[in-house]
């Protein structure tokens, strides 16, 4: 939906407040990723708190949902599936438009076939920047942080 001439909100508007602290919009990654302040996963090991075991079942079952919904997204528009050979700003002009059409494909009750999913290891290669050893340090504190304070609001609400 276009709100205020565009599809994308607002960082800000997308954040929330919990204990005072401004959590900002992560993505969900599963356990091969390391946590950062903009990737969050679930807590490591087994014997963990019924709070964490709650937490962690929650970011999953979102995870889950947003591998389902690209995973169709990218059957449907078999672009997404590789590198774009563009721009970054056309890519995101490409990502947009997949997304504008694929809902209403969706809201259309357009039919999707099975075979259209997309089944694979690692789709993308490529060279992605690491942090070094202070920043990682430092990102996993603020992270934990982060994933802690979720984990109060997840399990209070």
């Amino acid at each position: 939906m276009v709100t205020n001439g565009t599809l994308v909100p607002e960082e800000q508007e997308l954040s929330i407040i919990i204990n005072g602290k401004v959590i900002e919009p992560f993505l969900i990654g599963d356990p091969a990723y390391l946590l950062s302040k903009h990737l969050m996963k679930d807590y490591p090991g087994s014997n963990l708190s019924p709070e964490k075991e709650y937490f962690n079942y929650r970011l999953n079952r979102a995870r889950i949902q947003i591998e389902r919904a690209f995973g169709k997204l990218k059957g449907r528009w078999r672009c997404l599936f590789k590198q774009l050979e563009c721009t970054l700003e056309n890519a995101a002009h490409h990502v947009i438009a997949s997304c504008i059409l694929h809902n209403i494909c969706e809201e259309g009750d357009a039919e999707y076939l099975e075979e259209w999913d997309i089944v694979t290891g690692n789709e993308l290669e490529g060279n992605f920047p690491f942090l070094n050893q202070d920043e990682q340090t430092i990102a996993g504190q603020e992270a934990e942080e982060t994933r802690r304070l979720l984990t109060e609001y997840v399990s209070h609400n």
